[in-house]
């Protein structure tokens, strides 16, 4: 009897309220910086192309980032600071990896910063 007394006490009582408590507040994510170039290739088609070239654009003197993009035909490189490589290194280096440039965009140009090989 007691122990029927005791089971039914705690299955009627009412449990603490539990509220979980507030979430902390949710940091914006820092913005993500603008790529120094992008190069639209012609002739990337395949997984093994993005390979390819993703090992020797990383191997450029300067370059701290690489991403490409199969879909839209693009590599996009971030360069260490006060470092700018030309079009012609750009370029020949794709080449080299057997594909053309269609063209390079920089999307951002310090004005301190010059062309240099």
């Amino acid at each position: 009897m007691l122990t029927t007394l005791f089971l039914t006490s705690l299955l009627s009582a009412t449990p603490p309220s539990a509220e979980p408590p507030p979430a902390p507040p949710v940091e914006a994510a820092p913005k993500a910086v603008d790529p120094s170039v992008v190069i639209h290739v012609d002739g990337m088609v395949c997984s093994f192309c993005v390979q390819g070239l993703e090992r020797g654009m990383s191997k450029l003197s300067g370059v701290t980032r690489v991403a490409l993009s199969l879909e839209d035909k693009t590599i996009a490189l971030w360069m260490a600071p006060n470092k700018v490589l030309s079009d012609e290194v750009l370029e020949k280096q794709i080449r080299d990896s057997g594909f053309d440039v269609a063209k390079i965009l920089r999307p951002k140009n310090p004005p301190d910063s010059k062309q240099k090989p």
